[in-house]
Formats: structure tokens, sequence, C-alpha cells
């Protein structure tokens, strides 16, 4: 296979130069990817990325002497890529997602227990406060508790 001659066909858009580029590299590029990717998957994918960007940008490849180490380094780079943007989304997906059970938080230092009944704790200890039977108005409010509206 005659690379340079391969790659100034590409240049002319030329499709079987691709789909023969294509077919020589995708089975090598894979074997480089997997051990760094991890999965099967994730190699299958960059290299598909890979390749899809040599033909994107074929009318750079013009000066390119190696295309096997070319394609190589578009493939680490696919790669790093990939892990910086999945390290970014963690980071931004533990930032919006609250922790499963923090220690030092107010709810795990000062735990309320029986919190069904507290608004009906409240308000029959208020009423009696007023003086009032239990059953009066609505037993949530507790009018001798001021708030800023009732000055």
């Amino acid at each position: 296979m005659d690379e340079l001659l391969l790659l100034q066909e590409l240049y002319q858009n030329n499709e079987k130069a691709y789909t023969t580029l294509y077919t020589f590299y995708q089975p090598r590029l894979f074997r480089f990817a997997l051990p760094l990717a991890g999965s099967n998957h994730l190699a299958d994918e960059i290299v598909q990325d890979v390749l899809v960007k040599l033909w994107i940008k074929r009318e750079a490849l013009v000066g390119i002497l190696s295309l096997e180490k070319y394609l190589i380094r578009m493939v680490r780079n696919q790669l790093l890529d990939y892990r910086k943007l999945r390290k970014t989304q963690e980071k931004h997906h533990r930032q919006l997602t609250p922790p499963e059970s923090d220690p030092l938080s107010l709810e795990n230092a000062f735990p309320l227990r029986n919190t069904r009944s507290l608004p009906k704790r409240l308000s029959a200890n208020c009423l009696k406060r007023e003086g009032r039977p239990s059953n009066y108005g609505v037993p949530h409010l507790c009018p001798s508790m001021k708030s800023p509206n009732n000055n």
C-alpha cells in the first residue's frame, strides 16, 4: 500500500482511497485504543471518530509523512479529550448531587424525631397559650406568634 499516493487521492475526494485507508488502519487503531480505553465500545467509538475526522480533514493531510503515527496521535488525543470531558462531567455531577450522608450535617447532628406530629403539637401548645379550645379555627396557626407583617 502506497500511503502517500492514497493521501493524495484522499485529498482529491477519492472515496475508494478512504475505504482502503479505513480498512487498513481501523483494526490497528482499535488494537492501540483498546487497552487505553478499557472497553470495546469506547475504543470502537474513539477509532470511528478519528477515522471520520480523517475524511473531514483530508485537505489538511498533504504534508503528513507517516499517516499511521498521525492517526495514533489522533486516537491518543481523542482518548485524552474523552477522559477530560468525563472528569468534568463527574465533577459537575458531584456538585449538583447532594451527598448521601454527611456526618457533619445539621440533620445528622440534631435528628428530628416524630416530625409528622410536630405541627399538631405546636398548634395544640399554641392554642393552650391563647386559652382557646383545640378545635378552634385553623390548628396550624398561632395568633400570638409575631410575623414580620404583624407589627
